[in-house]
């Protein structure tokens, strides 16, 4: 009798981990479930098989009872692919079976003492190379404690494509740059279901002796831009688990957001980021 009750006991946390729904908020590469490819704010569930035939796929994934975890393809066996499949050999894995509990560096973000040229050029604490991530259409402080500024200044993102370098104009509104649509369309494409990182530099362009002074502000950094119905898919997601998880604690979710964005793509500029994602609670 007494193993009859282990066992349902047993069966019982089982399902009830195994049955939870997760919602999808970050994806990395093409990973797909029942033979459809999964997209933003999609649901599986802990019994869901995912595969990609790309072994560096990522998921992150949020449940309104557990909180936030990533799965990683890294440890995934390869199948063989259905008949529907185009790739001959898939990675699969189960849902419940690879969750992955975690949580970021705060010091990874840029607070009140902003630096302009700092915030492109300073490495990560871990010693990587530079990589930050912006919101489309965020303001940026012009000021920096190793160079001096003037209203007359202009700004400029860059990127090498093939042998040319292409530069687009940042627009400024007094003391900040803005880092419209326009602006990263000159760059980038802008993805709302899986931003990828770009490599660019800013340029700066002086008057000094009545001659235009051109000089780079930064080195090579990977931005991704976060396009506003992207940062809403994830801000909705999580606020699924808003009083059953965050037990209405507004300020927790929005750190958790933080942190998952943070660990995917970068440093930010905590203010504007923080700003913005109150701004989808509204």
């Amino acid at each position: 009798m007494k193993r009859a009750v282990v066992l349902i006991t047993i069966l019982f946390f089982a399902k009830t981990l195994l049955g939870q729904a997760y919602i999808v908020t970050y994806i990395k590469g093409k990973v797909y479930h029942e033979n459809k490819l999964l997209k933003l704010h999609d649901r599986v569930d802990g019994i869901a098989q995912v595969t990609s035939s790309d072994k560096s796929a990522e998921l992150a994934v949020f449940s309104a009872e557990k909180g936030k975890f990533r799965l990683s393809f890294a440890n995934s066996k390869p199948v063989s692919a259905t008949p529907a499949a185009k790739n001959s050999e898939l990675y699969q894995l189960v849902i419940g079976n690879y969750l992955l509990a975690y949580t970021t560096e705060k010091a990874l973000t840029t607070r009140g003492g902003f630096d302009l040229k700092a915030f492109f050029n300073d490495a990560d604490n871990s010693g990587n190379s530079t990589k930050v991530f912006l919101p489309v259409g965020v303001l940026l402080p012009i000021k920096s404690q190793s160079v001096t500024f003037t209203p007359d200044d202009k700004f400029y993102l860059c990127t090498v494509r093939q042998k040319d370098t292409v530069c687009t104009l940042i627009p400024r509104n007094k003391g900040f740059l803005i880092f419209d649509d326009q602006t990263v369309k000159g760059i980038a494409s802008i993805d709302t279901q899986n931003p990828e990182p770009v490599t660019c530099f800013i340029k700066r362009s002086y008057n000094f002796n009545n001659q235009v002074v051109e000089e780079r502000l930064s080195g090579p950094v990977a931005i991704t831009f976060l396009p506003k119905e992207y940062l809403r898919n994830v801000t909705s997601s999580f606020e699924e688990g808003m009083a059953s998880y965050y037990q209405d604690d507004k300020g927790k979710m929005i750190a958790d957001i933080e942190d998952q964005l943070t660990y995917y793509y970068g440093k930010c500029f905590e203010p504007a980021v923080r700003q913005v994602l109150r701004s989808d609670l509204q």
